[in-house]
C-alpha cells in the first residue's frame, strides 16, 4: 500500500542506497565469487548474475571492488579453492 517513491525513500534511509543499487551490488558480488572460484568468463558470469549491458556490469563492479572484472578473473583462486569446471 504505498508507493514506489515512498518505497525507494524508505529503503534509501535504511540501506543509504537504492533498492537497484542494493541489487547491483548483490549481483556484483556473487560475480566476483563465480570470477574466482570458476573458469567462466567476465561475459558469462555478468549474465549469469542478471546484467543485460557489459558495460553496466563492468562499471558497477569497478564501483564495488575498485578493480574491473576481468583484473579479478585473472588472479589465481583463493587459498583452499580449486577452480570449478564449467557447468
Amino acid at each position: 500500500g504505498m508507493t514506489e517513491g515512498h518505497l525507494r525513500r524508505i529503503f534509501r534511509a535504511a540501506y543509504g542506497q537504492t533498492p537497484r543499487q542494493y541489487l547491483s551490488e548483490l549481483r556484483v558480488r556473487r560475480a566476483e565469487e563465480l570470477l574466482r572460484t570458476t573458469d567462466q568468463v567476465v561475459k558469462q558470469v555478468a549474465i549469469q548474475v542478471g546484467f543485460t549491458n557489459l558495460a553496466v556490469f563492468r562499471r558497477v563492479f569497478k564501483r564495488v571492488f575498485g578493480r574491473t572484472p576481468k583484473a579479478i578473473a585473472a588472479q589465481p583462486p583463493r587459498s583452499g579453492e580449486p577452480p570449478m569446471s564449467k557447468m
